[in-house]
């Protein structure tokens, strides 16, 4: 992934009945010089942070998180994204995949003391490059 300046937020969302705070950093495809930029790719990591004595935890939490993301991709991609639970170096994780056109988009959610840490890669060139972002993007508190 080449360096670039991340774009931060914070957001009050529901995951199912349960209102917790979501922060973001971005990480958009450097700007292009008229010429059609090599690197479209954008990178995502969200932390979730749920309320002390929710009802929603551990693989519910991850469930709930990957259903409304995968909710959302169908919105905006008008695709379903293939879901799969998996197990990793940080964890088990839900995983979701989907195309847009010939770029590939992944999304994986992993538990994370207070709430999950999401990361996603959009409009990645393949596969391999999907497998870097997952091998080196860390979820971690």
């Amino acid at each position: 992934m080449v360096p670039r300046d991340a774009r931060s937020g914070e957001q009050a969302i529901r995951l199912e009945s349960v209102a917790l705070t979501e922060r973001s950093w971005v990480v958009l495809p450097a700007e292009s010089t008229g010429d059609a930029p090599k690197d479209i790719t954008t990178y995502v990591v969200r932390r979730g942070v749920v309320p002390a004595g929710s009802a929603l935890r551990d693989a519910a939490l991850l469930d709930a998180a990957a259903a409304r993301a995968a909710r959302g991709i169908a919105l905006q991609d008008g695709t379903k994204p293939s879901v799969a639970k998996v197990t990793t170096g940080a964890g088990d994780a839900v995983e979701l995949r989907w195309a847009t056109g010939t770029r590939h988009n992944a999304t994986r959610f992993f538990l994370v003391p207070e709430g999950y840490c999401e990361v996603t890669i959009l409009r990645a060139g393949g596969d391999a490059d999907v497998a870097s972002y997952f091998a080196s993007a860390q979820a971690r508190p």
